[in-house]
């Protein structure tokens, strides 16, 4: 009789040890498929163990109708617990893909000019390690008409490094993202409070975007900021030791 218990229960739990796999594998995997950033993070996190809970319960309960122990089985319930692992791994593929490749021309589109000039190329986001703080910045190349066109349009008008809101803001560094000198700056700060700036390289050809808002610049309590400070000096301190080896 205990015999014939057992043989049922290894009969109709045969999937068992393999939903349990599916289950470990994803919690493996949810490092590289949510997203940890911002006030998200909590929520992203119950949603993905809530549905790979339920997932995993729907398939165990098919396992039990389907008896049967075959490769399409076995491929038809895992398949089904790993719903959540990977839908949330092609949401992060999509943004990642939309972040490489497409956002860069919306931001461009919304802040200088949409269409996107034909002559625009090499559009791309400056990478942190670079930009050093996480503004709104890339760069480009374009025709000099293209770029004129651009800062008419758009408002913009030119300023010389003394000109700048903070006096030592990294654009009025050299050797940060430097361009073919003589650079010339122009700025353009809107009624929402943001400050555009053009960084354009001598010969006209290439640029970069900074949008920033106007409370980074005149907030008094972070001018007053000895540790921003003192970074944005080790930061140039650095910049200065690559350019010169």
């Amino acid at each position: 009789m205990q015999k014939n218990t057992l043989q049922t229960l290894k009969t109709r739990l045969w999937h068992l040890p393999w939903l349990a796999g599916t289950f470990i594998i994803s919690l493996l995997a949810a490092p590289m498929v949510l997203w940890f950033a911002g006030m998200g993070t909590g929520i992203l996190i119950a949603i993905f163990l809530a549905s790979l809970v339920v997932t995993h319960v729907i398939a165990f309960l098919i396992g039990l109708v389907l008896r049967g122990k075959t490769w399409r089985t076995i491929i038809l319930l895992c398949g089904i617990a790993l719903i959540s692992p990977i839908f949330f791994g092609a949401t992060k593929l999509h943004d990642a893909w939309y972040l490489h490749f497409q956002a860069v021309k919306d931001r461009f589109r919304d802040n200088l000019a949409a269409p996107i000039p034909k002559s625009v190329s090499h559009l791309e986001f400056v990478p942190l390690q670079e930009a050093f703080v996480p503004d709104l910045i890339f760069r480009f190349e374009i025709a000099s008409d293209d770029l004129d066109k651009i800062i008419r349009s758009k408002g913009f008008r030119k300023i010389g490094v003394n000109e700048f809101i903070r006096k030592d803001d990294l654009f009025t560094f050299r050797k940060y993202l430097p361009l073919s000198e003589p650079t010339s700056f122009y700025i353009h700060e809107d009624e929402g409070g943001s400050v555009a700036i053009l960084k354009v390289s001598g010969d006209r050809k290439k640029v970069i975007f900074r949008q920033q808002s106007l409370l980074f610049h005149t907030n008094e309590d972070w001018g007053n900021n000895l540790i921003i400070k003192k970074e944005e000096q080790k930061f140039i301190r650095q910049l200065s030791q690559t350019n010169n080896p």
